[in-house]
């Protein structure tokens, strides 16, 4: 016998005789018939640069004590992340816990301690993680070595060798492509208020991380704000740019420990956008330039397609549009307020006060333009203009002008403040 044979043995033997309750007698190994050690999954697809947990089985054995594993791999696509004793057996003394992603070879040997049984049935002896790291055209061979100068061996109590059959695995290798679009793939804008289109990743594995280059025509669109689109959990974005300018829009983000990679479909990021050109339409590209990783950093494939937004005619891009415009009368004073539905297009207000509903004459009541609330964003806003030095016992109307960047002015109005119920005698 090789001496490394005896070793195995002898060493399963010394182990227990040295445990201080050990037994005096060794027991016999009964004939078996149909033990076998497989490899699980046998025959998986695993995307490139993912990970899969294979697990050696054993099946039908009897008084099983301790393990000599040997297993051998192909170096050059796939490598061996961890080994972890499986729960069949108990822990006990481990001599060789080891792998060689250079030569593709694998050996886990370890027994049982004393009071630890024999066990007999089935259940996994080993985990091996192992991650893809080339594509392979053939199947990917993960074998257990039965015939080498160093094969598997399994034995009883006090190293009576078991006799089995292997069971070997394949690996198949896929570059899994992640879907990546534009959704909805055709959206409409408006020129009076903001809709949001998204980033959308369907069917990824394990996605840890994400850069995404867009672009569209600023003549066409205004992106108003880029944000998280909630499939990936992170705080601030490593980089969140967009210019109005160049059209261009800059996202990258990265989850952190101990945050765990999703899988699924969901969107990566949601774009805020609002029309500027009526009836205008602008492609919004994914550059090539985009990345998807994992936890490793590793890219995961993914295949991108853009979308189209087409700029509605339901909003005219150069009429003011006014939520409401209405006063709150004091007796001798009076409060114009008024909400605009977008101000993108308005550069200034003024507002008319008159003694009739016909408004001739009006007097121009602003000595200057009201301008437009400038926050960064083109939502609506609210105004009020005060108008002091009232009768109490007399009716005004007002009017609103709304001036346009194109210098075009609309009328809204009148409205009117109603004399107070107790006027004060003039």
């Amino acid at each position: 016998m090789r001496k490394f044979n005896l070793f195995f043995r002898l060493a399963i033997i010394v182990a227990i005789l040295l445990t201080a309750f050990a037994v005096s007698h060794p027991t016999e190994v009964k004939a078996q018939s149909g033990t076998t050690i497989t490899i699980l999954p046998a025959n998986p697809t695993v995307c490139l640069h993912d990970t899969v947990t294979m697990a050696v089985w054993v099946n039908n054995v009897v008084n099983l004590y301790g393990m000599d594993l040997w297993l051998n791999f192909d170096p050059g696509n796939v490598e061996v992340l961890s080994i972890t004793q499986g729960p069949f057996l108990d822990s006990g003394w481990t001599f060789f816990n080891e792998y060689n992603n250079a030569t593709g070879s694998i050996h886990y040997t370890m027994t049982q301690l004393y009071p630890s049984t024999a066990k007999t049935g089935s259940g996994i002896l080993l985990y091996i993680e192992m991650r893809v790291n080339y594509m392979s055209a053939t199947p990917i061979n993960v074998t257990i070595d039965t015939t080498s100068t160093n094969p598997t061996q399994i034995s009883a109590q006090y190293g009576a060798l078991i006799p089995f059959t292997a069971q070997n695995a394949t690996i198949n290798t896929s570059l899994c492509t992640a879907p990546v679009g534009i959704s909805p793939a055709n959206s409409m804008a408006f020129v009076c208020y903001q809709t949001t289109v998204s980033v959308r990743i369907t069917d990824v594995n394990k996605l840890y991380g994400f850069s995404l280059d867009l672009t569209f025509d600023p003549n066409v669109i205004q992106v108003v704000s880029v944000s998280n689109g909630g499939f990936l959990t992170y705080g601030t974005p490593f980089l969140n740019i967009f210019n109005n300018t160049t059209g261009t829009i800059n996202y990258a983000a990265f989850q952190i420990a101990p945050t765990e990679p999703k899988s699924g479909s969901g969107n990566l990021i949601n774009i805020k956008v609002i029309g500027k050109t009526y009836g205008a339409s602008t492609p919004l590209n994914i550059l090539n330039s985009s990345v998807l990783t994992d936890r490793n950093s590793w890219e995961i494939s993914s295949s991108l397609s853009g979308g189209m937004i087409t700029v509605s005619p339901d909003c005219n891009p150069t009429e003011v549009k006014i939520k409401y415009l209405k006063t709150n009368r004091k007796p001798y004073a009076a409060t114009v307020s008024w909400q605009t539905v977008s101000d993108e297009e308005v550069l200034y207000f003024n507002v008319y006060r008159s003694w009739n509903k016909s408004g001739s004459p009006k007097t121009l009541l602003t000595k200057s333009p009201i301008p437009v609330i400038m926050d960064g964003t083109l939502n609506g806003h609210r105004y009020s203009f005060i108008d002091k030095g009232l009768k109490p016992s007399k009716d005004y109307y007002y009017w609103l002008e709304a001036v346009d960047t194109s210098m075009v002015s609309k009328i809204f109005g009148p409205v009117i403040a109603k004399r107070t119920v107790n006027a004060i005698a003039q």
